[in-house]
């Protein structure tokens, strides 16, 4: 999605990285003008970031942007932790993670295959899990006019951003676990 509004604005096309996953957190993630001035710069910048297909690479280029511009404002750390939430979510297999009243919703496919209890109950205190989807609870969030305008209330904490990361690394991994005894099973036929 940010990929294609990159696209769009710069009229060059754009190699996205695989991650098709739809991400709404109630943070304010852009790269404000006054970090990068010039508009030009500031889109190549985007297609950079989002053109990222690993962390590792993902946190190379945020460095690169450290290195050219200075410390990254709050909103633009905000963006780079949203391209993570995407790039680990695609890892996971999850469809969506989205921010809704009072909690962020990871949703999956119905033949995702994982254990959805077994994650949510890592997280007991703050997260439930039905049968296609994690809810993670945020007591802090404030919903603003609609489902996707969701806003972090004025002074919560940030532990949902940790909480958040640690399902999707440990969905991830239950993935590769799946993959790989799907790979490993005898063929039927």
């Amino acid at each position: 999605m940010l990929g294609q509004a990159v696209g769009e604005l710069s009229g060059k096309p754009v190699q996205e990285s695989p991650s098709h996953v739809s991400i709404s957190l109630p943070v304010q993630a852009y790269l404000p003008p006054a970090y990068v001035s010039d508009e030009r710069l500031r889109l190549s910048c985007y297609q950079d970031l989002a053109s990222a297909v690993s962390e590792s690479e993902l946190d190379k280029r945020a460095r690169g942007l450290v290195d050219r511009f200075g410390v990254l404002p709050g909103q633009a750390e905000d963006l780079v932790y949203s391209l993570r939430v995407r790039l680990l979510a695609a890892a996971a297999g999850a469809v969506s993670v989205e921010g809704v009243p009072g909690a962020i919703q990871i949703q999956l496919s119905p033949d995702h295959g994982l254990d959805l209890e077994s994650v949510a109950g890592q997280f007991r205190t703050t997260m439930s899990a039905s049968p296609t989807r994690l809810l993670l609870t945020i007591p802090d969030v404030a919903p603003r006019t609609t489902r996707r305008d969701v806003r972090i209330a004025a002074g919560a904490t940030a532990e949902w951003k940790t909480t958040l990361l640690s399902s999707l690394r440990e969905l991830g991994r239950l993935a590769r676990v799946e993959q790989a005894r799907a790979a490993s099973a005898p063929a039927v036929g």
